[in-house]
């Protein structure tokens, strides 16, 4: 997820690196406190693993949809790879 995040951060896509890591934050002090008086340790485990789960899956869909619409040229309407694989 982190590796993720810089990429984009550098790729010019701050807004997304921001927004993420606060929602999963959120995300992560809601379940402690749903989990952790019923689960004590192992709640605390299981919302850190869940929201940090989210938090590289969000990044990773994000990324490769990016990275699919930087290599199709929208003028040309053809992928820039197109004339290396044929």
């Amino acid at each position: 997820g982190k590796v993720i995040l810089f990429s984009l951060w550098g790729r010019g896509f701050p807004r997304i690196t921001i927004i993420v890591p606060i929602l999963t934050f959120f995300l992560n002090v809601g379940l402690n406190l749903l989990l952790i008086p019923i689960m004590g340790i192992q709640g605390a485990a299981l919302s850190t693993t869940l929201s940090m789960s989210l938090f590289g899956i969000v990044l990773g869909i994000y990324y490769f949809g990016q990275r699919t619409a930087l290599l199709t040229d929208k003028a040309a309407g053809e992928g820039v790879l197109d004339d290396a694989i044929e």
